[in-house]
């Protein structure tokens, strides 16, 4: 906001009587306060309809007998019986934008009146864009259903925040007139805020992400028309009002009604998770040589998610999978589980492996392939997938085996800007004494293979899919659960398996 301290705006006029004489402080010879003369605290602009707008016209000349009487464009008018006014007419109507002539006299005195111009305008924001910041970055976003029925990915593209539905007659305004309520955010994560329609078919708030830390920048619109008294669309701001600039969080910059503003706001928090962000938008207008702020403000609330980079997914568009785009479902599946994580790899994959392996929707099963399948040979398949649709649903079950598990862990890690493929070991060998996923006990199994996720190559592994023995003798009770997090490759498998094993096929998985 602006650091300048506004200067109340004064308006002086000297009445004259035939030859009287009149000090230069505008009052009689005889000392007696019967000129007018007016100050303006809050400025000569106003927004009738902005939460707590009001202006004061205040008597510096008649000694507290000041008559006010405001005229408007369509025959408004409005005498006040205070020195407040809030932008109404005697009707209790909004003076709709345009010049105010303002007549100011002092009561019985045979003085000419003072005319001064004030300016009603509307003011508020069509649509908000969040977009690249200035030392960070925007992550891409996506709905992964148009209804509960309909699986599509939807992309969130373009403006996150708007204000009325494209064909509205008025951003600002419903068509009765009445101001129009800020929009919330959108609370499902699931299906995109227009359903199966476009967004410009209604008002919408869409969440946005940004990498943990970065700056936030948003592309404004300002709302160019508003709804007169008359039912008609009237432009928001005429061309006689003064100049205009937005201030709203630690930003200023002009404000063009119907024009794209650019503002660089305060960075997301340096964590992963959820965040709303209040914008409180407020306006100045240029009054001489000073930006004096226009009375009352108007706020939006938003979604921003922060991540820990963009995505980091396998584009399957060309197999009819899902495109690399991070999917709002994600992020809200996760939400308890990365909030406040590093954005770190090691940190999230450690957060996500106990997400998964932890769930009370995982139950492991080397039977069941629920969620996840493979094109090619068994083992040594071309390319694996995840239901991630199905997973979010719940609607297989909760029975799978590993290679639905790594291939779950890969995907949501991808989703939140961690690259961490499938990395397949095998083939044929016998486990020491690990706890699978969902179970209380301890056992050895007989793997053809098994799948974990790392984001190097292989050097280092997480595993979902079980717990390990780690008190140095694996095969044998009692044993010291170890969570597979972050191991080396070596130290892993010989956890694992006294037999040899080795990563024989890896990747990453596509998704739909």
């Amino acid at each position: 906001m602006s650091a300048r301290t506004p200067v109340p705006w004064l308006l002086l006029l000297l009445g004259c009587a035939d030859g009287e004489d009149k000090s230069s402080d505008g009052r009689s010879a005889s000392g007696e306060g019967t000129s007018p003369a007016l100050a303006f605290p809050d400025g000569v602009v106003i927004d009738p309809k902005l939460d707590g707008a009001s202006l004061r016209i205040v008597d510096t000349g008649c000694g507290g007998a000041l008559t006010r009487t405001l005229s408007g464009t369509g025959g408004q008018a409005r005498t006040l019986a205070t020195e407040v006014w809030d932008g109404t007419g005697d009707d209790g109507v909004a003076f709709d934008p345009g010049p105010v002539t303002l007549v100011a006299g002092c009561d019985g005195a045979e003085v000419a009146p003072l005319e001064v111009v004030l300016h009603v305008v509307r003011l508020g924001v069509d649509t908000v864009d969040f977009v690249d910041g200035a030392t960070g970055a925007a992550v891409p976003l996506a709905f992964h259903k148009r209804s509960v029925v309909h699986p599509e990915v939807v992309p969130v593209e373009g403006p996150e925040y708007r204000a009325a539905p494209a064909e509205a007659l008025s951003p600002l305004d419903d068509d009765a007139g009445m101001p129009r309520a800020a929009v919330p955010p959108w609370a499902d994560a699931m299906v995109a805020p227009w359903g199966t329609g476009e967004p410009e078919d209604r008002a919408l708030n869409a969440p946005a992400a940004y990498v943990a830390g970065a700056d936030v920048r948003v592309d404004v619109r300002g709302a160019a028309t508003a709804i007169g008294r008359s039912g008609v669309p009237v432009d928001a701001v005429d061309a006689s009002a003064p100049a205009l600039r937005v201030v709203v969080d630690v930003a200023t910059a002009p404000w063009r009604p119907g024009g794209v503003t650019t503002l660089d706001l305060a960075a997301v928090d340096a964590t992963l998770g959820r965040e709303t962000r209040a914008l409180t938008w407020r306006w100045e207008a240029e009054e001489g040589d000073t930006w004096t702020p226009i009375p009352g403000s108007f706020t939006t609330s938003h979604t921003l998610w922060r991540t820990a980079g963009p995505a980091a997914l396998r584009d399957g568009t060309a197999l009819d999978f899902a495109p690399p785009v991070t999917w709002v479902g994600v992020l809200a599946e996760t939400e308890d589980a990365l909030t406040g994580v590093a954005p770190e790899p090691a940190a999230v994959l450690d957060a996500l492996r106990d997400h998964v392996h932890d769930s009370d929707w995982i139950l492991y099963d080397p039977s069941d392939t629920s969620y996840s399948s493979f094109e090619g040979p068994y083992i040594y398949w071309e390319y694996a997938w995840s239901d991630l649709t199905g997973w979010l649903d719940r609607d297989e079950g909760i029975r799978l085996y590993c290679h639905s598990v790594s291939c779950l862990l890969s995907t949501l890690a991808g989703h939140v800007g961690v690259d961490a493929p499938q990395q397949v070991l095998g083939v044929g060998f016998t486990t020491h004494l690990v706890r699978s996923a969902g179970a209380t006990t301890w056992q050895a199994w007989g793997f053809n293979s098994h799948s974990v996720v790392s984001p190097d190559g292989g050097a280092t592994l997480w595993d979902a899919s079980i717990a390990m023995d780690g008190d140095g003798d694996p095969g044998h009770e009692p044993v010291t659960e170890l969570a597979p997090k972050g191991l080396s490759f070596e130290e892993y498998t010989t956890l694992l398996s006294a037999d040899s094993v080795e990563i024989v096929n890896s990747g990453g998985c596509y998704f739909q």
